[in-house]
């Protein structure tokens, strides 16, 4: 049975043996920018400081991230924020073979650019995940 410590020690081992991108919003907090320092310098993350101006473009970067639940996550903030961009992305998402950030995209794009969804799921060959995503668009 592992005590608390080893259990930590286990988790930094395998955060150093595999380091993830961590997004770290409000980069003019001194704390945010010392605990991304800390992971960074570590091994544990890769650490990503935004601003809101950032925000869009390291999304749509992390959308291309080899994790699944990364891309779902990324593909519903983007759901959040909209724009063009996170549109076209969203859009190429949409049809990834893993269907959890497919959902996710084809859902968040419904929400954000409801005309485009639709007519995405008009193609032929569109995502199934398209297709639920327009019937809820045109709702």
């Amino acid at each position: 049975m592992q005590t608390g410590d080893d259990a930590l020690a286990a988790s930094f081992a395998r955060a150093r043996a595999q380091p993830r991108r961590v997004v770290f919003p409000e980069a003019t907090d001194e704390r945010i920018v010392m605990a991304a320092h800390k992971l960074h310098a570590g091994g544990i993350a890769i650490p990503i400081l935004l601003g809101a101006a950032d925000a869009r473009d390291a999304l749509i970067d992390a959308l291309h991230d080899g994790a699944p639940t990364v891309r779902a996550a990324t593909a519903r903030a983007l759901g959040q924020l909209g724009g063009d961009r996170a549109a076209a992305a969203l859009l190429t998402v949409a049809g990834d073979a893993d269907s959890g950030p497919a959902s996710a995209a084809a859902r968040a794009l419904a929400r954000i650019d409801p005309q485009r969804v639709i007519q995405a799921a008009q193609e032929p060959g569109a995502s199934p995940h398209l297709l639920e995503a327009a019937d809820l668009a045109a709702m």
